[in-house]
């Protein structure tokens, strides 16, 4: 089971000022919807301590600070078609700080990157497109109805330069 959002200050102070009205630990939980553990959790660590407040939560201090970040973020800039493997390396590299793919991958995506194929730019030579200016020039001049007599065919897939895998950046 997920453990669920930390009560508000709000709440707590809520529950306090039920108790102190008092109003039992039942009626409190069904004034509020909040659960019964949670209400007399609550009055209980009041009592106690004198206040309502959270304590600070303990945890594992984050690998990466902020200018890690920053060399992190300037790392996937500098080639952003590279692989996660290829980023972790030059991190390592660049920060002298040894990190898992896993922690790069989770860093990325707290800063906003994300992978996504790469728009196909179309290889247009000078000579492409001085014909194209020409076609476009003599075909100016067409009505709708002229229009009408074309057979276009935009459901095929035509791939000359390139290959037909994405490129993923």
């Amino acid at each position: 089971m997920s453990k669920s959002k930390e009560l508000s200050e709000f709440d707590r102070g809520s529950i306090v000022g039920c108790h102190h009205c008092g109003k039992s630990v039942r009626e409190i939980a069904d004034i509020l919807q909040k659960p019964k553990s949670t209400v007399s959790d609550i009055i209980v660590k009041w009592k106690r301590r004198g206040s309502e407040t959270a304590e600070k939560r303990t945890g594992r201090l984050k690998i990466l600070g902020e200018r890690s970040r920053r060399t992190l973020k300037r790392v996937v800039k500098q080639n952003r078609k590279s692989l996660l493997v290829e980023i972790s390396q030059e991190f390592q590299n660049s920060s002298r700080i040894s990190v898992s793919s896993r922690t790069v991958h989770r860093e990325l995506k707290n800063l906003g990157f994300h992978g996504h194929a790469a728009a196909h730019k179309p290889n247009i030579t000078p000579q492409n497109a001085k014909h194209r200016l020409q076609w476009c020039r003599t075909h100016r001049h067409w009505t709708v109805d002229m229009w009408k007599t074309v057979l276009w065919s935009d459901e095929s897939r035509f791939t000359v330069w390139q290959s037909d895998g994405r490129v993923w950046v």
